[in-house]
């Protein structure tokens, strides 16, 4: 059985309008065990620094520890920590430690969408779509 895919969308440090950062992204949720999820994500948008625009790309490891694993509830919640990378055109790569935590709302249809709430490089605030798995988180 193939990992549930994620569509997301991030905001990243947006502290003003000449700051930021914007990306659209994907990635897989592998279980670790019942209750632990390895959050893979790469995405791509545009960072603005000093009111100039620039590319960036971005990976992150992430893993979540699910206070519910069984979805027993309609609402979830998780929270974790990992690794991201930001790559921006004009600058070099940076490194952040990252925790999140995440609230997965009643599924609609095949998708569970989810608010990812963190810090790693400034706020971050994630808009998730997480491919659903019957019994699962």
């Amino acid at each position: 059985m193939l990992p549930p895919l994620e569509l997301r969308a991030d905001a990243i440090d947006l502290r003003s309008t000449n700051d930021g950062t914007l990306q659209a992204g994907l990635g897989v949720n592998l279980p670790l065990g019942s209750y632990a999820r390895l959050e893979l994500d790469g995405a791509g948008g545009v960072t603005r620094r000093a009111a100039t625009d620039h590319h960036s790309g971005r990976g992150d490891a992430i893993v979540r520890f699910l206070l519910d694993p069984f979805a027993e509830s309609a609402w979830g919640l998780s929270i974790g920590g990992g690794m991201s990378a930001l790559f921006a055109e004009g600058a070099r790569t940076r490194e952040y430690l990252v925790v999140v935590a995440d609230l997965e709302a009643p599924r609609v249809g095949g998708v569970v969408p989810a608010l990812q709430v963190g810090l790693g490089g400034g706020l971050r605030v994630g808009l998730v779509a997480r491919g659903y798995r019957p019994g699962r988180r």
